[in-house]
């Protein structure tokens, strides 16, 4: 992908199997005018000076919150501000931060050498700023086209929403026009609002006015004595929006208590990585059932080709992919104790009833007492499995909280590649969608990315190519050929439950027929008619539980949406690879990995909502 990505980034440590809690962190971007002296440019700063200032003390009070230790690891918070260093505001913002120990990451519009053509007179101090960036190897020169006139501006357009997409506040520098033109600060402030990030406003005109700006907030001018509070306020909603207990609990679960371990393999950023998750001893071979269930559809061949070996990543990406493994694996394993779970609550369920039909045709017998003391223990270890699921370990609710988890980090290692993630409001309307216990899933989604720090690079065609390839020819072929696997095996599996459970009701059919030829007045003997009502009672129980794991499972409605998202990606497949020539630009490549990777995690959530609402009927 190009020597730049292979950099390292010193500002963050690695999860751990023990550990998976992100750095406390904040990432700041800033837009405005180029031109300060038209105003009041040592008030800017006086007003910048108390935002950072006020940025800072809100940080410090933050981390003596003993709830944010469940959420949060105890290192240093790592302050960032995102900012393209032109002349203005981007470099009055660095100025304040740089000297208060932030970090600086600094995407530029276009080559650095062409960029410093744009203000010949301080290439000095953007030089020595820029070496802040370089350090944490986090200087990204987009591929815009310096040309004069619309092109330029295209070019300070898309480094502006570069800003946007990787920062968690927007302080904005602006007299509060309307925009004039392509890539101006109020076009950005437009496109920051659009995607529900929130924006800090200083006015230029007055810059001890500052106000929060977002979609829902009408700006209004705050005293000045209030600015500390506005940030304060902001920096909270931010970082700690709050989480009810049972959420929290959930989160502290997943980060610091779930039973990990750390493994050899190398990885392979699909789905192999560091951690396996160490659960072998809840239920004892239990989460071994429904595997077991699953090798009946047999592994069908798939008819796409295999994904590419995936190239040598940045320290950052690998950081992303480490946290999604470790969710991914925690979630698979989860999942496959669940289902193994209500597969045996409905076969205890079949079980229990066939000892009770048995008991009826035995009651006049020593066996009678025995076969009801036998359905009463059945009825008990059922309950108790169900106890166990719901209420205690609840395994369903992890499965579901993990596996959302991992597909909202799925795609981020790629999206940070290109400068791309999924947008502030997705994310939001997302969690207004969940349930409060699984709120947390959002936030620790958004930690772990704000955590992250941003992937220096050169976004030149060969860079592009590389992103490219793994894109489409590595993760979006890898998650093809899981769904095309995925539909068979689902349609194979509920075919053969289908027949066996019409073949035993069938043969209940025939056996109650049996029966009525075979009643013979009121003898207490047993004889054949009481067997044969044993057995068909029998078969009416594995009916009744095959048809509930088919119901339960959905396993056709689970192969349907993965026939269906095999379209969908395809469809995103060739939108990646087509692009080419002079149209592979960083910004149409990473909306065509966007639009991807927001496919796949809807595709999850509608898919999340339909388990969130299906209980395991005990019986």
């Amino acid at each position: 992908m190009g020597d730049p990505v292979t950099a390292t980034a010193p500002f963050h440590a690695m999860p751990t199997a023990a550990d998976a809690r992100p750095r406390l962190a904040l990432r700041v971007g800033i837009t405005g005018h180029r031109d300060l002296d038209r105003f009041d440019p040592k008030e800017i700063d006086r007003t910048l000076a108390e935002i950072f200032d006020a940025i800072s003390a809100t940080i410090e009070n933050l981390r003596g919150d003993p709830k944010l230790k469940d959420v949060y690891a105890d290192a240093a918070p790592l302050l960032l501000l995102v900012s393209p260093l032109a002349e203005g505001a981007d470099r009055a913002a660095a100025r304040q931060a740089v000297p208060r120990g932030w970090h600086l990451a600094s995407p530029l519009p276009f080559l650095q050498q062409t960029y410093e053509q744009d203000f010949k007179d301080s290439r000095d101090e953007f030089a020595g700023l820029l070496a802040n960036a370089a350090r944490d190897s986090a200087v990204v020169e987009l591929d815009g086209d310096y040309t004069e006139g619309e092109k330029r501006n295209l070019g300070y357009r898309d480094v502006g929403r570069f800003v946007v997409r990787n920062c968690d506040l927007l302080i904005a520098v602006w007299d509060g026009r309307d925009p004039a033109g392509v890539g101006g600060t109020g076009e950005i402030v437009a496109f920051a609002r659009r995607h529900g990030l929130p924006v800090l406003h200083i006015n230029a005109g007055r810059p001890r006015d500052v106000s929060l700006v977002s979609e829902a907030a009408r700006m209004q001018p705050n005293r000045p004595e209030e600015i500390s509070e506005i940030v304060a306020r902001t920096i909270r909603d931010i970082l700690w929006p709050g989480l009810d207990a049972e959420a929290l609990e959930a989160a502290r679960r997943y980060l610091t208590d779930e039973r990990v371990r750390e493994t050899p393999h190398e990885r392979d950023y699909y789905y192999r990585g560091h951690f396996e998750a160490a659960l072998s001893s809840i239920v004892p071979g239990a989460r071994y059932v429904f595997r077991a269930l699953l090798a009946i559809g047999g592994n069908p061949p798939s008819d796409e080709p295999v994904p590419i070996k995936a190239p040598p990543m940045p320290t950052i990406a690998t950081y992303l992919f480490d946290h999604f493994q470790r969710a991914d694996c925690l979630a698979t394993v989860y999942s496959d104790v669940h289902r193994s779970v209500f597969i045996l609550i409905y076969a205890l369920g079949a079980l229990s009833l066939s000892v009770g039909f048995a008991s009826i045709a035995f009651h006049n017998t020593p066996a009678g007492i025995w076969l009801v003391a036998l359905e009463l223990l059945l009825l008990a270890l059922l309950f108790a499995l169900y106890v166990g699921d719901r209420m205690i370990w609840r395994w369903r609710e992890r499965w579901l909280d993990y596996r959302l988890l991992a597909e909202m980090l799925r795609e981020a290692d790629l999206l940070a590649l290109i400068g791309c993630g999924l947008d502030h409001r997705a994310v939001g309307d997302h969690e207004e969608d969940l349930a409060p216990r699984a709120r947390w899933v959002p936030q620790a989604y958004r930690a772990i990315v704000r955590s992250a720090g941003i992937i220096g690079g050169r976004y030149n065609k060969v860079y592009l190519e590389g992103v490219q390839r793994f894109g489409a020819h590595g993760r979006l072929a890898d998650q093809i050929r899981y769904h095309d696997r995925n539909s068979k095996k689902t349609k194979r599996l509920n075919d053969v439950l289908r027949i066996v459970s019409l073949a035993a009701f069938m043969l209940t059919v025939a056996l109650i027929t049996a029966k009525l030829f075979l009643h013979h007045g009121e003898s207490r003997e047993i004889g054949l008619s009481e067997i044969l009502a044993v057995i068909a009672g029998i078969c009416i129980a594995l009916t009744y539980a095959v048809f509930a794991v088919r119901n339960q499972a959905e396993l056709e409605i689970v192969g349907r949406r993965s026939e269906r998202m095999k379209t969908r990606l395809k469809r995103h497949y060739r939108d990646v690879i087509d692009i080419g020539g002079s149209g592979l630009t960083s910004a149409r490549l990473g909306r065509a990995l966007t639009h991807a990777a927001e496919t796949m995690r809807h595709d999850v959530a509608d898919w999340i909502g339909i388990f969130e609402t299906k209980e395991t009927e005990a019986g």
